[in-house]
């Protein structure tokens, strides 16, 4: 027995507690119903409070981060300058630190977007533009690589005999971030883009968790999950309960709801966890709120 204020000797259980990191329940800001593009909601039709009030939604769910496809062609084709694109991105990164959110912005989110010189320069000038900055995610180099290249009837293999020196440009522009290409169908195998993904992103429109969620060995985020209104109700909250399985597998590091809004009057391209006045569609977000915000790191 030890005297009341002697030191013991005897060892002591450890109690170190496992270090944990921020995991993404994030959301996708969209277009509005009357944007034509990516490149009219970056250009034209720029409007930084239906992105705002989109931001402030997904705070209200307890949101830690934003996506937003991003549409450097616009400044290719002189819809708008490279400083006009950059200060906007700029304006979203700003209002999302200021609410404490991380960003994970996309370069290239029009399928019409061509693989030229101009557009590999357009995707470095915006990483360039965030070497030093905070709260940053990661940069998807190209919406959907894979939908793409069906878009523009080309293999994935020559697709990326030019974008993989994109993936090299921006890599040397800014050696930290972490860049990938999203890939629209879950089930394609990654592989080829392997070496131009620092982690993966999958999106997710079906209830079935794809076995490779389990088997890849790089890092993922689901950059997309959603489900529309012409579904019914149950389907829709089907739809999160798949993702929440989803988004547990071990190397996920979280998962973005498609989308913040509804970017279109049909029912069908009704894709948002809130309606366009704000109001919250539970039938999603009850399940969704439950994702955790961390992770083992």
């Amino acid at each position: 027995m030890t005297r009341r204020g002697a030191i013991s000797n005897a060892p002591r259980a450890a109690t170190a507690t496992a270090a944990v990191v921020m995991k993404w329940r994030g959301g996708n800001v969209t277009i509005k119903p009357t944007h034509t593009s990516w490149r009219d909601f970056w250009g034209a039709h720029y409007d930084l409070t239906w992105i705002t009030d989109q931001i402030d939604r997904a705070k209200s769910i307890g949101c830690n981060a934003i996506r937003i496809i991003g549409a450097v062609n616009g400044v290719v084709a002189g819809d708008y300058t490279r400083s006009t694109y950059l200060a906007r991105q700029q304006a979203v990164l700003d209002y999302c630190i200021s609410q404490n959110l991380r960003y994970y912005p996309c370069g290239a989110g029009d399928y019409a977007t061509t693989l030229t010189t101009a557009t590999k320069d357009e995707l470095v000038a915006h990483a360039t533009a965030l070497v030093g900055q905070p709260n940053i995610i990661g940069f998807d180099i190209v919406q959907e690589y894979d939908y793409w290249s069906t878009q523009n009837s080309i293999s994935v293999a020559t697709f990326l005999a030019t974008t993989g020196a994109w993936y090299t440009a921006i890599k040397a522009a800014n050696p930290a971030l972490a860049c990938t290409f999203s890939q629209a169908d879950p089930t394609l195998d990654p592989t080829p883009i392997a070496s131009y993904a620092d982690f993966y992103d999958f999106h997710l429109y079906s209830d079935t968790v794809p076995a490779q969620f389990l088997t890849v060995n790089k890092r993922f985020i689901i950059g997309e999950l959603g489900q529309n209104q012409a579904a019914s109700s149950a389907a829709r909250t089907s739809r999160y309960v798949a993702g929440a399985g989803a988004n547990s597998r071990a190397l996920c590091n979280g998962t973005f709801a498609w989308a913040l809004a509804d970017q279109s009057a049909t029912a069908s391209n009704q894709w948002g966890i809130f309606d366009n006045s704000g109001v919250e569609r539970t039938d999603m977000t009850t399940t969704f709120k439950t994702y955790p915000l961390t992770r083992p790191a």
